[in-house]
């Protein structure tokens, strides 16, 4: 995947917003609570996995994004 913050992930955004399309401020980081919560079959917030309050708060914020965008009709 492009990682936003990269220069090909900030290439891209600007690529997206050039076209008038809608983009998110908030992005989800990578982290190992993921692919542990997975394979637990739960959610990252469900466990004390290593930076699961961090891996949660980027969820909701990108979450939120994506409602007010709907809201909107973007």
């Amino acid at each position: 995947g492009i990682h936003p913050t990269g220069r090909e992930g900030r290439d891209c955004i600007e690529a997206a917003r050039a076209e008038g399309l809608p983009t998110l401020t908030a992005y989800v980081r990578r982290y190992s609570c993921y692919p542990q919560a997975r394979w637990d079959g739960c959610a990252v917030i469900d466990r004390a996995y290593p930076r699961a309050d961090n891996a949660w708060q980027d969820i909701i914020a990108a979450t939120n994004e994506i409602l007010a965008l709907a809201a909107t009709g973007e």
